[in-house]
């Protein structure tokens, strides 16, 4: 393990190959490997997840895995993931990036507050959004794509593009796109 900063790894028991660097960087983690937290408080409330990477101010500072769990989950960006607790294999990149995300799996939020603006977005599964202040269209929707700027879903199971408000859709298996 290597730890630098303020608290960073403070509570490292078992674990290994952390690489945990920033004020209280990875500082609850006791029994977690192959974790890399870069940042303030970056990954600072897990104890047990491993496989982790968190870099920036609060990212993924609340995820918390109390049992020994291969999260794989990614955040880069100020307060990238900050909120997700239990989910795993998320990706989260940009400044707020799925910020309100606390439960769920499998999702990619890219860009600027992307899941976190009109409607954050706290739970679902399989979501991809991409651009800056792309939305879903309730807070627990899954199995949706997401695209452009400033850009909210119409649901689960659509592909939702556009670009601030001129928006188009087409549902999963559908043939034709609505506007």
């Amino acid at each position: 393990n290597t730890a630098y900063g303020f608290f960073a790894g403070l509570n490292v028991t078992t674990g290994i190959y952390n690489t945990l660097v920033g004020g209280q960087a990875g500082d609850a983690l006791t029994d977690a490997d192959y974790n890399v937290a870069i940042g303030g408080l970056a990954l600072s409330s897990d104890t047990q997840g491993s496989n982790s990477v968190a870099v920036g101010y609060r990212a993924l500072t609340t995820q918390n895995h109390s049992s020994a769990t291969t999260a794989n989950n990614t955040a880069v960006g100020t307060n990238a993931g900050a909120s997700l607790t239990d989910g795993q294999h998320n990706v989260f990149l940009g400044h707020g990036a799925g910020t309100a995300h606390t439960t769920g799996d499998y999702s990619i939020y890219i860009g600027r507050d992307a899941g976190y603006h009109a409607t954050p977005m706290t739970t679902g599964s399989y979501n991809i959004l991409i651009g800056a202040f792309t939305d879903g269209d309730a807070v627990d929707t899954g199995a949706m794509i997401v695209m452009g700027y400033n850009v909210t879903s119409v649901g689960g199971s659509n592909f939702t593009f556009g670009n601030n408000g001129t928006d188009s859709n087409i549902a999963f298996g559908a043939t034709s796109i609505t506007a």
